[in-house]
C-alpha cells in the first residue's frame, strides 16, 4: 500500500500505532468508570502486568526487523495473519 518498502512501512505503522495510543491513554486517563465513581476506566494493575510484555515484543521486533531481510519479514507476517486467521 503506498509503494512503501516492508521495513519502512512496518516502522510507520509501528509509529501510527504508538501516536494513537498515546492520544487514547490522554484522552481516558482521568475519565471514571459509569458505574463505579470512584474508580478510573484504565485498569492499572493490568497495565503494570501488560507493559513489560509490551517493551519486551517491541525490543524483539526491532531486533527482527534490522536482522532479517524484508522477504522473510513478510513471510513472518503472512504466516502470523495465517495463525491469527484460525
Amino acid at each position: 500500500m503506498f509503494l512503501f518498502e516492508t521495513k519502512k512501512a512496518v516502522a510507520i505503522s509501528g509509529f501510527a500505532i504508538f501516536v494513537t495510543s498515546l492520544a487514547s491513554f490522554l484522552l481516558n486517563f482521568r475519565k471514571r468508570h459509569p458505574e463505579k465513581p470512584h474508580v478510573v476506566i484504565i485498569d492499572y494493575p493490568i497495565v503494570t502486568i501488560m507493559m513489560p510484555l509490551v517493551l519486551a515484543g517491541a525490543q524483539v521486533g526491532g531486533l527482527i526487523l534490522v536482522l532479517f531481510p524484508a522477504l522473510a519479514i513478510e513471510i513472518m507476517l503472512i504466516i502470523m495473519l495465517l495463525a491469527l486467521l484460525i
